[in-house]
Order: C-alpha cells, then structure tokens, then sequence
C-alpha cells in the first residue's frame, strides 16, 4: 500500500509540474506573439522585443482599446492581422500593420501616415 502511495504522489506532483508549465504556456496560446515576448499580470502587460496581438479580434467596425505605458523606451502600439510577422520590429513597416510608434508616428507599410503633437510619456493613457 505504501509503494502506491509513493507512486500516486509523484504521478501528482508530475501532472501538477505539467498543470503549471501548461498554465505558463496558456497565456502564449490566448495570444499570438513573437518569440521574444513575455506576458505578464494575467495578459495585461508585455514585456521582452517582438509584438504581440490580444487574444479577441476586431470583428465590427468601431472598436476601443487602451494602452498604458508602463516604462519609456521603444515601444509600438496599433492593430495587426495573424499575418503580420511580430518577430520583425518595427511593427507598421508592412501591409499587415497599423502602429503608433515610441517616436509619435503613426506608420502603416512603411509610410508615415500621420505625426501626434506633444510627447507620449511615462504613465499616459493612449486610447484607440
């Protein structure tokens, strides 16, 4: 009986080591993202070098998101299709991309469309 015991034991303890690397990996499969990207605070921050798409897509036409920059630095912000390679930065150098950029552009395939007055800093709230 006691053999048992031990067995069962780490048999648990084995499933619960894949229970938490799969909890690990959950947040990576909820959200597309480059290969360098962490996420963090139950998927509420990003942090690491790539890109990173939410884990809902925008199916109607009007949509609302918010971000809050949490540290300067170069950063990018903006919509992108799953065709959009979020290994490749900056993000808004191709078709698949629309992003607002650390440096106040606004770039879409490789063009500036638009420059945002004042500067973007720590603590601020940009809204879609």
């Amino acid at each position: 009986m006691e053999a048992r015991y031990g067995i069962y034991i780490i048999i648990t303890l084995f499933v619960l080591l894949i229970s938490n690397l799969a909890r690990r990996y959950l947040i990576r499969l909820l959200f597309y993202s480059g290969s360098d990207v962490v996420i963090v605070k139950s998927g509420r921050r990003i942090c690491g070098t790539g890109g990173a798409l939410g884990n809902a897509p925008l199916v109607q036409d009007k949509a609302y998101f918010e971000m809050k920059l949490q540290s300067t630095g170069i950063w990018g912000f903006g919509v992108a299709t799953r065709k959009c390679n979020l290994n490749t930065l900056p993000l808004g150098s191709k078709t698949e991309s629309w992003v607002l950029r650390s440096d106040g552009t606004i770039c879409h395939n490789g063009e500036v469309t638009h420059k945002i007055e004042g500067e973007i800093a720590e603590g601020d709230i940009i809204v879609s």
